[in-house]
């Protein structure tokens, strides 16, 4: 479960920006209220008033809210990859274009076994120049590791690493984490962070709208388990399907590859789509037989009929990729992070996914959702402080504010209404757009 999240120099977030799941004194929503280990009767240190469920992220187009979310992929990114670098291979930098020699900082708190825990790490293209890892078993705070390229030594090591923590320091190389070093040595404390940062932090899955939606073998979608729960899902999206049937795709000899397998091999850590694998294995599995297709079965009274997967909507098939990242992260308390979550779907039909988390019924497990959007409907099914404005100055430079966060802001007050009327930000400031079309037709 992420508490917060914030990032300094990546792309177009030149300055610390801040994503907080944190809850703040609001009455008009559910909060998720884990409990402090020490004292399971109060609240969680620096949490007192539950963590939330979603936060939206709204902003107009180019305004970062794709980098916001991007900064998260790829601090998960570092952490699950970093161990795989080759001895000098640079680890991916990505900064602003007017501060390409600083550094990027990551930082990120999030509960590991109900403890609250901070982690972050600083990098270049020379490595990762510092990195460091606290936790709060009680009240107070505890060092397990502060690792600075500049010092000497470059590693301080606290005692709740064992007897391993010296080993995973002599084995980290100036491109490799620590965290992932402790992690692929086994080292419990540090495996348990990185397996919260890598599993517990769920990328989407590609969505490509030109194409036929192909799922591997173990996908959440097509589990026997779940069958039940997407044929309802289905059914009360209005989309008239009572059946849904798994079926084997093979690709013959000689034909052309599907649309969308050019973009296989992402580094952005997405599961369960068969795209998000490298390109060689996708090769193999469209050969092989090992990727399915969805077919869906609709009644016309007394009468069946099915649609070739191929010919289905576009939205039909966005809804299928979206269940498909939902089921295992609600199913087992994960953070969801998705990029335009209304694209393609009806706006209603989005709220109905956001309110999949907000719901303690549907979400028993704590589950989280990280999505950006257009779709201003969504803000009448979210808390103040679970919408995020995103903004961008003439320089270039995104930021990012918490509706919450605006002086005179009132719980009964209209956000949708607020937001129109550009009082919150997250809004273009269109020129004379029409302007620029005069005589186009001459």
């Amino acid at each position: 479960m992420i508490l917060r999240f914030a990032v300094e120099n990546h792309r177009s977030l030149r300055d610390r920006v801040e994503l907080s799941f944190v809850a703040t004194r609001l009455q008009d929503a559910p909060a998720w209220r884990p409990r402090g280990p020490s004292d399971p009767a109060g609240p969680l240190p620096g949490c007192p008033h539950g963590v939330l469920p979603v936060v939206g992220v709204f902003g107009a187009n180019a305004s970062g809210k794709s980098n916001l979310l991007g900064a998260l992929k790829r601090m998960r990114s570092h952490v699950l990859r970093s161990f795989q670098l080759g001895p000098t291979e640079p680890p991916p930098h990505d900064p602003f274009a007017l501060r390409a020699d600083d550094p990027t900082t990551f930082e990120l708190d999030l509960l590991v076994d109900g403890v609250r825990h901070h982690y972050g790490f600083r990098v270049d293209a020379r490595g990762f120049r510092e990195e460091w890892l606290y936790r709060w078993p009680g009240r107070s705070r505890q060092l397990l590791f502060h690792r600075d390229a500049a010092a000497e030594p470059a590693f301080h090591l606290g005692a709740a690493l064992g007897r391993a923590r010296r080993f995973a320091a002599e084995a980290t190389r100036p491109n490799t984490l620590l965290l992932s070093t402790g992690a692929q040595l086994n080292q419990a404390v540090l495996l348990s962070v990185a397996t919260a940062i890598t599993d517990g932090i769920a990328v989407e899955g590609h969505l490509d709208l030109q194409g036929l939606p192909l799922f591997v073998k173990d996908a959440p979608l097509l589990q026997d388990q779940h069958r039940l729960m997407i044929r309802a899902a289905l059914r009360a999206a209005d989309l008239g399907v009572v059946d849904v049937e798994p079926r084997a795709f093979r690709l013959p000899e000689g034909a052309d590859l599907p649309p969308p397998f050019p973009s296989a091999g992402r580094d952005d850590g997405a599961s369960g789509a068969a795209e998000a694998r490298p390109w060689q294995e996708v090769l193999r599995m469209l050969r092989s037989g090992d990727l399915r297709e969805l077919w869906l079965h609709r009644r016309a009274g007394d009468q069946p009929w099915t649609l070739p997967p191929a010919q289905e909507s576009r939205g039909t098939l966005a809804l299928l990729v979206r269940l498909n990242d939902l089921l295992p992260v609600l199913t087992h308390g994960r953070t969801l992070v998705v990029d335009e979550l209304d694209t393609s779907l009806h706006p209603d039909l989005c709220a109905l996914l956001v309110r999949l988390f907000t719901d303690p019924a549907t979400n028993p497990r704590g589950a989280q959702l990280l999505f950006t959007t257009h779709d201003r409907g969504l803000l009448q099914a979210l808390r103040r402080d679970e919408v995020l404005l995103v903004d961008k100055s003439p320089e270039g430079v995104s930021t990012a504010r918490a509706a919450s966060d605006f002086a005179g802001v009132r719980q009964r007050d209209d956000l949708r209404r607020l937001h129109e009327q550009g009082q919150l930000g997250g809004v273009p400031a269109f020129g004379a757009f029409n302007h620029a079309f005069e005589g186009a037709g001459r």
